[in-house]
């Protein structure tokens, strides 16, 4: 489906696949055609189900191609990482955080160790209790560099475990088309984010629609962000229900304006 990747992550093996959240993309899985189909018996596993299976490459796919849209585009933005000490990454709105585990190998690989510095520290944050609590039960064990945090992410200050200055932040997703209609509840998100980010840090935001991506880029633009990258993410996957979109169809990289 996605061409081969230019960059391995440092432990693919270790990655670990929402299921359940990938399937709240209201993506109808049996409509992917053909070449899904292969990919399905491509990766056969007799202890399975026919229906386990498929909701397991899918999610295994959805985080291939985030893989693919960070190796694609991060190079391209001159995005510095610090000389020394750890990378910062925070997930806003992060829900059960499918792409936790693809972007700290990313961000752990070769292109940003450094014999001075010390990996990554992933926080993730959202005020959903349900998926706060499964993806803190996941990773307990098995991601000590991450924190997830139930709480408002307009309220950045109430949380002091997360650091002051980070260097990468995501937002897949942002309902920016509901934006007034909560009261500019994603603005204060993006502004509080703006000032999270450390010089030379970068934030990575996706969108499903052209509509939204356009939205989007306006709405950082008056916000003090300056967008450096926008374009289709030609790797993602269509949603067969809903004309013109994907599952991280549309992505936007921006830094924050020197005032």
């Amino acid at each position: 489906m996605s061409e081969p990747i230019r960059q391995e992550p440092r432990k693919p093996g270790d990655w670990e696949y929402s299921v359940k959240d990938s399937l709240k993309s209201k993506i109808n899985i049996d409509k992917l055609g053909d070449q899904f189909e292969k990919k399905l018996q491509k990766n056969y596993t007799p202890e399975k189900t026919y229906e386990e299976k498929k909701k397991m490459v899918f999610a295994e796919d959805i985080a291939e191609r985030f893989l693919n849209l960070l190796v694609e585009n991060v190079p391209q933005c001159g995005f510095e990482p610090p000389s020394s000490g750890k990378i910062y990454i925070l997930d806003i709105g992060c829900g059960y955080t499918p792409e936790a585990s693809v972007v700290i190998s990313y961000f752990s690989g070769n292109d940003f160790n450094s014999k001075d510095r010390e990996g990554v520290s992933f926080f993730g944050i959202d005020n959903n209790r349900e998926s706060i609590e499964e993806v803190r039960q996941r990773s307990a064990a098995t991601k000590p560099e991450c924190t997830f945090i139930l709480g408002d992410a307009t309220r950045l200050d109430d949380f002091p475990e997360i650091p002051k200055k980070v260097h990468v932040v995501i937002f897949r997703h942002p309902k920016i088309t509901e934006d007034k209609k909560t009261g500019g509840i994603w603005s204060r998100m993006f502004e509080q984010a703006r000032e999270r980010l450390a010089d030379g840090g970068i934030a990575i935001f996706t969108t499903f629609l052209k509509e939204e991506q356009e939205m989007l880029a306006d709405k950082l633009n008056k916000l003090g962000y300056e967008v450096i990258i926008k374009k289709t993410n030609e790797r993602a996957i269509p949603i067969p229900d809903v004309p013109k979109a994907a599952n991280d169809g549309y992505v936007i990289i921006a830094r924050a304006s020197k005032r």
